[in-house]
């Protein structure tokens, strides 16, 4: 092999050096940079776990300790959680029976309230509601 072949391929394999080696370095660059970005957000993924566990734990003390009747139900009407206050005030209890929102209204009143439902399903909102409920009284009477 001449001298200038020598020389040419010793200059490229130099180059192909310098080109790995630039390479190794930017991926060891990126490499940091993903190992610090993936830090960021496990860091920040644990505030927002911390803070929704706060707010989580707020509004479980402002359910258990408001003074009014508070239940939460599902799109079906089944009540999935009572506060004491509802708790006493329909007297039930979600312990001893399945309880559908539809027991506590009065039945002619059954179709506003339905009605009602399905404004708020399709709006996503609606207003100026007055239910007539039943109550432990009206039960005990009734």
């Amino acid at each position: 092999m001449s001298q200038d072949k020598i020389a040419i391929l010793e200059r490229a394999l130099e180059r192909q050096k310098q080109a790995r080696k630039q390479a190794e370095k930017i991926l060891e660059d990126k490499s940091l940079e993903l190992y610090n970005i993936s830090q960021k957000l496990h860091d920040v993924n644990y505030e927002l776990e911390n803070l929704l566990e706060e707010k989580n734990s707020q509004l479980r003390g402002v359910f258990e300790n408001i003074n009014d009747a508070y239940l939460v139900m599902d799109l079906e009407g089944n009540v999935l959680k009572i506060n004491d206050v509802a708790k006493d005030f329909f007297n039930i209890d979600l312990h001893d029976k399945e309880v559908n929102v539809t027991e506590l209204i009065y039945q002619e009143d059954y179709e506003y309230a339905m009605n009602s439902f399905s404004e708020l399903i399709e709006k996503g909102v609606f207003t100026n509601y007055v239910a007539r409920i039943i109550t432990k009284k009206k039960k005990l009477n009734g």
